[in-house]
């Protein structure tokens, strides 16, 4: 799901159907930014409290009677001057402003040592916008270019993993609604520490028979030999086939948000189903087949 020199479009959905669905819950909503400066362990720090954080949210969330926890973080690898600095935000919901404000004050506190910056939102669209900056030019263009992008290759840090992470609660309640489908997480790579390692290894060879460490041979794999592909040759006739359900889809209306309001999906939804991004589950095929049929 992640791209390695930027946000995917997967994520984009993710990201712009979470806070979608969260706007409309109309609930009050606080937004959280998490930095640790320019050194070599602030991306290492800004992982760590921003676990913390989504921790504390989800049980300030659970003390407010919030039966669900609603939340999403993105990561993103560059500071607004365009240079290199990890960093993360977080968008979550509490059930009333009161609320909110109470926690907006806690997290702005000296408990996580000036790494938490913390305010209410707003302006949901302009808050998707600026969370959106470092997508791929694939999603910018997927999205019809409606939001300001940073140019570049632009990879997460020195760990990788996924820049858009949803709560569960938030997760299942996209999927149910047909939103989103079924996606597999890209964890974080876990760097060893290379300090007890170093140490480790002087011990292994401080009494051997070696002045120095031994260099370590790379083992050489051999390279499979090319397979020359067969041509296959195109059919003396024409094939005809039956219209697929993208096909059946776009014909439900002229434009894509017309026809996702006919079919009960988002318009995101809709368009990624008629370029074939996306597959279609059993109940929106069942529903655009009787659509259609009533159309005929």
């Amino acid at each position: 799901m992640a791209a390695k020199h930027g946000l995917s479009h997967h994520e984009r959905d993710l990201l712009t159907e979470g806070l979608d669905l969260m706007r409309q819950r109309e609930r009050a909503a606080l937004f959280v930014s998490v930095e640790a400066g320019r050194e070599p362990p602030a991306e290492s720090i800004v992982r760590a409290v921003a676990r913390r954080v989504r921790s504390d949210l989800a049980r300030r969330q659970r003390r407010a009677g919030m039966r669900r926890q609603y939340a999403l973080s993105v990561f993103e690898a560059r500071g607004r001057d365009g240079l290199p600095k990890f960093g993360a935000h977080i968008v979550a919901l509490m059930p009333t402003a009161p609320a909110r404000d109470k926690l907006i004050e806690s997290l702005n506190g000296a408990a996580y040592d000036g790494h938490v910056l913390a305010k209410p939102v707003y302006d949901w669209s302009g808050l998707a916008g600026y969370l959106l900056k470092e997508a791929t030019s694939q999603a910018w263009w997927g999205a019809r270019k409606s939001f300001r992008r940073v140019g570049g290759s632009i990879p997460l840090g020195v760990r990788g993993g996924d820049r858009v992470r949803l709560s569960e609660d938030l997760r299942d309640a996209l999927m149910r609604s047909g939103r989103i489908e079924p996606y597999r997480r890209t964890y974080a790579k876990r760097l060893p520490g290379a300090p007890a390692f170093l140490a480790e290894l002087e011990a292994v060879y401080r009494d051997g028979l070696f002045d120095e460490l031994p260099l370590l041979a790379v083992p050489v794999r051999p390279k499979p030999s090319p397979v020359k592909r067969l041509k296959i040759e195109p059919p003396s006739l024409p094939l005809i086939l039956p219209p697929s359900i993208a096909d059946l889809l776009a014909g439900l209306g002229s434009t894509h948000q017309e026809i996702a309001e006919r079919v009960g999906l988002s318009r995101p939804q809709t368009t990624n189903i008629i370029v074939g991004r996306f597959g279609v589950s059993r109940p929106v095929a069942q529903r655009v087949l009787e659509l259609s049929a009533q159309a005929a």
